[in-house]
């Protein structure tokens, strides 16, 4: 995806999210990624598809979340 369309996707998120408390941001993120990886290839058609411009936010949230293990998934 060029530049422009992966900024365009992550304003919208960070839009959707600011109508929440940002206490809830980091559960928003994750169930976020898991609709974005439930799909019968999971994470492959999440590192391919246009959702994959988040993967550096859903590493970062799990790094914050304590889940160290499952960050190094993605990364």
């Amino acid at each position: 995806m060029e530049a422009e369309g992966a900024e365009r996707l992550k304003a919208a998120l960070s839009r959707g999210l600011e109508t929440y408390p940002p206490k809830e941001w980091p559960i928003l993120m994750l169930a976020a990624a898991d609709n974005w990886t439930n799909a019968p290839d999971g994470l492959l058609i999440f590192f391919v598809l246009p959702n994959s411009v988040f993967v550096d936010d859903l590493i970062a949230v799990l790094d914050a979340e304590g889940l160290a293990a499952h960050a190094a998934l993605p990364r």
